[in-house]
């Protein structure tokens, strides 16, 4: 992603590996990811993930969970309010979450196994970022579960 000057970046997914109904978990193989945001030629954040199925169960990955969930957003300060309101928008369950100040954005990451959670906590992210910088709330297209 390649920002213009005073423009903004928000994103967020979630990745499940293994099917969990069946009690499926990652094994074998390799799953990477990867994601840049520049503006006006400098790095806001370069993240590269690249695990294996036998780094996955690392406690330094994902500790055996099978879903990792990630919000970006990018494009100017965040308050400290903004962050401790996303921290008690966080999952009070047993998972792994953390909110991150960057000089110019804010990361939120997820890690266990409850999607209902991690997307709900991602969504009102959303939504506290939108109202925040933009004055109004998101809008989730119709095609998403909640």
């Amino acid at each position: 992603v390649d920002l213009a000057t005073g423009a903004t970046f928000c994103a967020w997914e979630m990745v499940r590996l293994g099917r969990s109904a069946r009690q499926e978990t990652f094994t074998h193989g390799c799953w990477e990811n990867a994601l840049e945001v520049w503006q006006a030629g400098k790095p806001l954040w370069i993240d590269r993930q690249r695990m294996t199925g036998e780094q996955w169960q690392s406690r330094q990955a994902s500790a055996s969970q099978p879903l990792l969930g990630l919000l970006v957003w990018f494009g100017g300060t965040v308050s400290k309010e903004l962050v401790a309101q996303a921290r008690i928008l966080a999952p009070q369950h047993e998972a792994d979450w953390g909110v991150t100040v960057l000089a110019a954005g804010l990361v939120c990451r997820y890690r266990g196994s409850d999607r209902q959670a991690a997307q709900a906590w991602l969504m009102a992210v959303w939504d506290l970022l939108r109202q925040t910088y933009r004055q109004r709330s998101a809008c989730p297209p119709r095609v998403w579960q909640r």
